[in-house]
């Protein structure tokens, strides 16, 4: 049979067979061990949490279906920037920098608190990728799963210098 991860102690007892078909006799058994935890699995998700909006993506996710044999104590969420989705028109060359330059926004998420993470303050007309991972207990983390999403383009503002004609 298998053990169950993160588990233990167990031991091991040798018994010597012999082949003649005498009797066994007991030969020794182990010292006490301990299984390994595994890293979790993949959580359950992500997904979108409601429409995105100019400056705004939230996401959700379910804790993984498999923990590894040790509890999930955090999550990573990272929201990564898909340069090459870009929704506006073509940025100005200080824009460009700035937007090359942007980092990945990274978080940790206790497993107390609900598996909810809302982005804000985000460029509009830009598509991300949020990937979420789970870390147990026992210091491992497990493969990320992902959603992606684009924050909306803002509303063309109203005309400013109208004339009219008769």
């Amino acid at each position: 049979g298998t053990l169950r991860r993160a588990s233990g102690p167990y031991t091991i007892e040798v018994t010597r067979c012999p082949l003649d078909g005498s009797s066994s006799s007991f030969t020794g058994v182990s010292e006490p061990f301990w299984t390994q935890p595994e890293a979790p699995g993949p959580v359950i998700g992500p997904e979108l949490l409601r429409e995105t909006t100019e400056s705004e993506v939230s996401i959700r996710w379910g804790p993984p279906i498999d923990d590894g044999g040790s509890p999930v104590e955090e999550y990573e969420v990272v929201l990564v920037p898909v340069s090459r989705h870009v929704l506006q028109p073509e940025p100005s060359e200080e824009q460009a920098t700035e937007t090359q330059s942007s980092p990945n926004v990274n978080f940790w998420v206790s497993s107390k608190q609900p598996c909810i993470r809302t982005f804000s303050g985000l460029p509009p007309g830009r598509h991300f990728r949020a990937e979420v991972r789970a870390m147990s207990a026992a210091g491992l983390v497990g493969p990320s799963a992902s959603v992606e999403a684009s924050t909306l383009v803002d509303a063309p503002g109203a005309p400013t210098a109208l004339a009219a004609r008769i």
